[in-house]
């Protein structure tokens, strides 16, 4: 349908695995541009959006008709976008797995409408993607007070606290209880993380290795890389290495052994364990599914990121990230309650509870002005805000809405009859408390 296209990818994982996807379809009309490359004349040129955005002023604004944006949650630092907005295509596609940001900016500066969504557990549900089994492991490490830097937790402080030989020694324990001799990806905190683990491992004989992006402590991270697909690796720890352009489809397990707050990282993790396991991975473990251990420490009134949060709002029967033993069981639990709840209180009761309201901000042209100084002040008093990102009306709107509601919010929503048993905003309390005072003063006034 276009005689010219441009794929934007940002890392070099990601434009070698696009260029031999799309080769398969199109062989010979292929060009890179990426470091000393500069293949323009192709028909599909597969890009570095650094390289494009060093040599835009070589590119004519009309070169392409279609462009791909991959990995498109990255798109919001004023470089990226104004690589992106450099063309003027018929049509412009933003991709990705994790729309959701680490910082809660939406992509609403490239892209004007979602028009296809694809979760995870539509995956799973569907047979296109592996099913998962993940655990809850509680430790007795104490997060609660550690600090948030853009969105999740200093990784510094957090860090002081989890990587301890009592912790990383349980997460060895409970890999071998439940997915040992199981291929598996550890997430860590930071680099120091990452080797400790190993050790731990090593230490029970468990031949594992680590990649990070140190080159002076792993020069070597794509042949390690390498053995673990060869199978001569049985565990492999890492820093944000094998999230985005990893693929291999028998990882047995993986193991959340850094907290988080974000959504996005969580989901970019377990992801890694989805991809359809091959025959031989079936015959010898007997199933297709991949193990999730979530190490849950101690984080007081902090949201934290694991299978359990995912899910938590879902019917019992619809949940896929839980064990089927597990499952039994809560419906044996929730069976149990419903007939206790009957001996009490006789005939069944409705309880009609007002749902709270969808809080969608305005949208046009001028929210894509830059945000204003009062809600920039918002974004860096709840530590959101980040130098390098251009932030939008629309976005920085959207952020301040989709803030959890305070305890005492929550309490008043509650006095007016709403529902506030799931995950409740600061935006609906507030759109809510606009209503209820808009409608005391026209009382008032007649």
């Amino acid at each position: 349908h276009f005689k010219r296209t441009l794929f934007l990818a940002h890392r070099e994982e990601l434009i070698m695995q696009a260029q031999e996807e799309i080769e398969t379809l199109f062989p010979f009309e292929t060009g890179i541009i990426k470091g000393s490359r500069f293949e323009i004349g192709k028909r599909i040129i597969i890009a570095s959006v650094q390289t494009l955005y060093n040599r835009i002023d070589r590119i004519d604004p009309n070169t392409f008709d279609l462009v791909i944006i991959d990995e498109a949650h990255h798109y919001v630092s004023p470089t990226y976008l104004k690589t992106v907005r450099h063309f003027t295509p018929k049509l412009q596609t933003a991709w990705t797995a994790t729309p959701k940001r680490l910082d809660g900016l939406s992509l609403s500066n490239i892209a004007q409408e979602i028009v296809f969504e694809y979760r995870i557990q539509d995956g799973i549900r569907e047979g296109w993607l592996a099913p998962i089994s993940a655990y809850q492991v509680s430790t007795n490490t104490d997060i609660s007070k550690v600090k948030r830097t853009a969105g999740d937790f200093n990784l510094a402080e957090l860090s002081a606290k989890v990587d301890t030989p009592e912790r990383n020694k349980k997460i060895v324990e409970k890999y071998l209880q439940y997915a040992k001799d199981r291929q598996a990806m550890a997430y860590c905190v930071d680099i120091d993380h990452a080797y400790h683990l190993r050790e731990a491992f090593r230490a029970v004989g468990v031949n594992c290795d680590t990649v990070v992006s140190d080159e002076s402590r792993c020069p070597n991270r794509a042949e390690i890389i390498q053995d673990f697909k060869d199978g001569k690796l049985t565990v492999l720890t890492n820093v944000n290495i094998l999230t985005e352009g990893f693929d291999y489809s028998d990882v047995g397990a993986v193991l959340m052994a850094r907290p988080t707050q974000s959504e996005a990282l969580y989901v970019q993790c377990i992801g890694r364990g989805t991809r359809l396991k091959s025959e031989k991975f079936k015959t010898r473990f007997n199933t297709v599914e991949c193990i999730v251990l979530d190490f849950v420490d101690n984080s007081g009134n902090l949201s934290i990121v694991n299978a359990y949060e995912l899910e938590k709002d879902q019917p019992i029967e619809e949940r896929l990230f839980v064990p089927k033993e597990v499952k039994e069981k809560l419906l044996e639990e929730r069976e149990r309650r419903e007939r206790r709840m009957k001996e009490m209180t006789g005939p069944d009761r409705k309880i009609d509870l007002i749902r709270l309201p969808d809080v969608r901000p305005w949208n046009s042209e001028k929210m894509l002005e830059p945000a204003t100084e009062k809600q920039i002040k918002w974004l860096q008093d709840i530590g959101l805000w980040q130098e390098e990102t251009e932030y939008t009306k629309l976005q920085a709107s959207e952020i301040i809405s989709n803030r959890p509601a305070a305890a005492w919010m929550i309490t008043y929503l509650a006095q007016q009859g709403y529902d506030v048993r799931g995950r409740v905003t600061y935006g609906q309390y507030q759109k809510v408390k606009n209503a209820i005072d808009m409608k005391n003063k026209f009382k008032i006034k007649n």
